[in-house]
């Protein structure tokens, strides 16, 4: 007995060590594709911003035009780009950098969520793994600059955020909404990564519920939208885009089931 104990932890020790350098592997390939990308003109917003800001001196982007959906002013520029674009000059390859520098925090939170949930840390190395590995074809979005990518790991520090604060009103969990509604201002996409299942899960599938919990889903709730009604409508430099809708049975068949 003692001798399977002994031969099942060398085992798991050494799956832990092989998923560890798959994770190093997928890192490093990934780190050369960003360093060795070419920018388009959507990649280099986040340069652009900065030195409108530290250049012109136009600290609130008056004279910078943005698509209300994606100003991504919170979400990416000020958080990750701002900083890098001042130190290195404007130099495009602090962009690649920081390109690569969110996905590793996406992969970083993502995996401690699996962890968290799974209470099992080979899960969340697994996942780790697997992510760090993604085909050059699928990373190709991931490694974008300015793109859903730092929403994106906002939407998994909303996950710990909220599961941690979601019964009481606290000076923890005014923050979290303080910062939910600086990235809805940023980016539109999180009302659908976030905002929507978080209240659908609570209203349909949490059974404990009280007067706390509840008003603080009704913040959540009220505040993204006045946030999205804000930046959409009453923002001069803030451009909506147009939405085409496709038929009915494209919205059905492909489009509901791929948000699910």
């Amino acid at each position: 007995m003692r001798a399977i104990k002994i031969n099942y932890k060398a085992a798991q020790n050494a799956e832990i060590l092989l998923l560890i350098i798959f994770i190093i592997y997928g890192l490093i390939e990934k780190l050369l594709i960003c360093l060795n990308k070419s920018l388009n003109s959507d990649e280099v917003i986040a340069g652009i911003a900065s030195r409108e800001m530290l250049v012109h001196k136009d600290y609130l982007l008056s004279q910078y035009y943005f698509s209300s959906a994606t100003s991504n002013i919170f979400s990416d520029i000020l958080p990750f780009h701002l900083l890098p674009q001042l130190i290195s000059n404007f130099d495009p390859y602090a962009i690649r950098i920081m390109a690569f520098v969110i996905f590793l925090l996406v992969v970083i939170i993502f995996s401690y969520i699996i962890f968290r949930i799974t209470n099992e840390k080979i899960n969340g190395l697994i996942f780790a793994a697997l992510l760090s590995n993604l085909w050059a074809g699928s990373f190709g979005f991931y490694s974008m600059a300015t793109s859903h990518n730092a929403t994106l790991f906002f939407t998994g520090v909303f996950l710990l955020l909220f599961i941690k604060n979601i019964y009481t009103i606290n000076l923890g969990s005014v923050l979290s909404i303080l910062l939910l509604n600086l990235i809805v201002f940023s980016d539109t996409i999180i009302i659908a990564w976030f905002v929507i299942p978080f209240i659908a899960i609570y209203i349909l599938f949490l059974k404990e519920k009280d007067s706390s919990a509840n008003l603080m889903v009704s913040l959540i709730g009220l505040t993204t939208v006045i946030t999205y009604i804000i930046k959409t409508y009453f923002i001069s430099n803030f451009l909506s885009d147009s939405i085409y809708l496709v038929d009915i049975k494209t919205i059905v068949e492909i489009n509901i089931p791929l948000y699910i």
